[in-house]
């Protein structure tokens, strides 16, 4: 679960978020009393939480043999508990939790395993809470408000990520659209119109472009080839060019046959 301390232009309004998911005062009063008991054993459940997620699919997914990554990801990580257990949730904080969603669509995290994450870190924290009878007796609704407070961060992301998700299926079905109207234009042999590429991991962009700028060089060609100009010679462009390697052929053969026209030509 990526994270950032980033606050830069909040947009969120977190007063309505925190009074339709009912994160009052007394829940963060709560929240804040857990941090200042738990704070440094943060990177103890990160670490344990490494040590959960290590047996499933999405661990080799994410950083087999990048320890790296790992290590970068695990210092966010302590980053964003510290905050929750700050509980200073405003604006900024929300736009905290949707960076969390954006990123986690961006990389394609599923949303089932972030639930599950998040409720491994609900059942840890609520662990210790009970398991700490100073902090039981000061504070007995700690764990219902640990878990409210989860419950807050898990809603903003979700959302976040429905969002942002539909907004990239909208994008998909925009750039198909876009693509069949190309591919319909050269079915008609009309090969004005190329895809906006964008970027170098565009595989369909670049391989339809490639694909109209190839039959534009055999157009130009063959435009070549009509007004008697049999002088190109055209090189397939890879060795399964059938539609290439049928223009050089016939681009040779009738030079061949100018040629010997000429010869005869010139013996009358």
């Amino acid at each position: 679960m990526p994270y950032s301390n980033s606050t830069a232009n909040p947009v969120a309004d977190s007063r309505p978020l925190r009074a339709s998911l009912g994160v009052d005062e007394a829940v963060l009063d709560d929240v804040r009393v857990v941090g200042g008991a738990l704070e440094g054993r943060i990177p103890d459940l990160v670490e344990d939480f490494y040590r959960w997620l290590e047996p499933l699919p999405e661990y080799a997914q994410f950083f087999a043999d990048d320890g790296e990554l790992l290590s970068r990801v695990k210092s966010h990580q302590i980053a964003y508990w510290k905050d929750f257990l700050h509980a200073a949730v405003d604006d900024a904080y929300v736009e905290r939790r949707r960076l969390v969603g954006q990123v986690h669509a961006r990389i394609e995290l599923g949303l089932f395993i972030y639930l599950q994450a998040m409720e491994f870190v609900s059942a840890w924290l609520v662990r210790e809470v009970e398991s700490n009878e100073l902090l039981m007796r000061e504070r007995p609704s700690a764990s219902f408000s640990i878990r409210k407070l989860i419950h807050f961060d898990s809603a903003i992301v979700v959302h976040t990520y429905a969002t942002r998700t539909a907004d990239m299926l909208t994008q998909q079905r925009e750039r198909l659209h876009r693509t069949a109207t190309v591919m319909r234009a050269v079915t008609e042999g009309d090969l004005d119109h190329q895809l906006d590429v964008t970027g170098p991991d565009d595989r369909l962009g670049t391989s339809v472009n490639e694909m109209v700028r190839s039959l534009r060089g055999i157009a130009h060609e063959m435009r070549l080839i009509a007004s008697g100009d049999y002088s190109a010679d055209v090189a397939p462009r890879s060795p399964r060019d059938a539609l290439g390697a049928a223009l050089q052929v016939m681009t040779r053969a009738l030079r061949d046959a100018a040629e010997k026209n000429d010869q005869h030509l010139r013996l009358i």
